[in-house]
């Protein structure tokens, strides 16, 4: 199989799983805060999750993929939602980024959901594949349908 058609299977699996999260057929939960910032509900199936996740935002019926990750059930998901180690102490300013960015969002009215997509054929390789493949993908949509809003992808530029 040539580069080329690698990149070309990436951009379809990704788009796919990115069109799955914007049409709600993707497993996901709507995140809700207490006034503590304590998410509200029963995340464990979140937690527990293994593959590419992709949280998306929504106002006055405008969507887009704000962040697509990688998770090996390692509690990446469950820093990003709680933005605490396993422990219960704070994440580091640079690890807890996407915690802050959750509740800065849900403050200016956006709905946040997390839709979660597995396959069990998923490798390291295949999920860091699909990941980065997604993340530009989105960070390009984004931009396109929220232009005033600050994108939470950072590590692709």
């Amino acid at each position: 199989m040539s580069v080329s058609q690698i990149k070309a299977i990436a951009i379809e699996i990704a788009t796919e799983i990115l069109e799955a999260a914007k049409s709600g057929s993707l497993d996901s939960v709507v995140l809700k805060y207490d006034t503590q910032g304590k998410p509200i509900g029963d995340l464990s199936r979140v937690y527990s999750h293994s593959g590419i996740y992709v949280f998306t935002i929504e106002k006055e019926g405008a969507l887009a993929a704000s962040y697509v990750g990688k998770c090996e059930n390692d509690g990446r998901l469950r820093q990003h939602i709680t933005g605490k180690n396993l422990n219960g102490t704070p994440l580091k300013p640079s690890v807890g980024r996407k915690y802050d960015e959750i509740l800065e969002t849900l403050g200016r009215g956006f709905t946040v959901r997390v839709n979660l997509y597995s396959n069990e054929e998923f490798d390291k390789s295949s999920l860091s594949c699909i990941e980065i493949k997604a993340l530009e993908i989105a960070k390009q949509e984004f931009k396109n349908i929220f232009p005033r809003e600050k994108h939470w992808i950072q590590r692709i530029g």
